[in-house]
């Protein structure tokens, strides 16, 4: 008798041994980028807290691209002035110095790319601008003279400022 229940307590245990190696692998859920709408990508940043600076483009159709980029760049700098409640990238005050048109490659999403050099004085230190290239280094001035690339996008009706770090690399 024992000898039959030991038969069967081993012959169950190399089924179950058998079921779990033979079964399905469980997979584990990756995480996946949520599917946004086609237009989404112009209602969101990663620099700050996400704010994209918009100009209706039959606002600006006779104006030069240098001079939409300024405009786009200095409503952006007003909002982190002004609205942002992201602390690490507020601004007590602004100015955009000069803004460079780039030669953009024929098969660019941008109507058009500038680098600009803009000057701000930090709500707070540290803050995030000081990751951006420039001169903070004179201790007389709370001014921190900057640069960075910028795209415009043209969705719909609007022109959208996007910063474009590596863009050209």
């Amino acid at each position: 008798m024992i000898k039959i229940i030991s038969a069967i307590i081993f012959a169950l245990l190399v089924l179950m041994l058998i079921t779990a190696c033979s079964s399905t692998p469980t997979t584990i859920p990756t995480e996946t980028a949520p599917i946004l709408p086609p237009d989404e990508f112009s209602h969101f940043d990663k620099f700050g807290d996400g704010y994209i600076a918009k100009v209706k483009i039959s606002e600006v159709e006779n104006i030069a691209p240098e001079k939409i980029i300024n405009t786009l760049v200095d409503q952006w700098l007003q909002h982190y002035k002004t609205q942002s409640t992201y602390k690490d990238a507020s601004v007590k005050d602004f100015s955009v110095d000069y803004v460079n048109l780039l030669t953009k490659p024929a098969n660019s999403i941008y109507a058009f790319v500038a680098g600009v050099k803009f000057s701000i004085i930090p709500s707070k230190t540290p803050n995030d601008y000081a990751s951006f290239p420039g001169d903070v280094s004179d201790p007389t001035s709370s001014w921190w003279h900057l640069s960075a690339p910028f795209g415009v996008l043209q969705k719909g009706d609007y022109y959208y400022l996007r910063l474009v770090f590596g863009w050209g690399t």
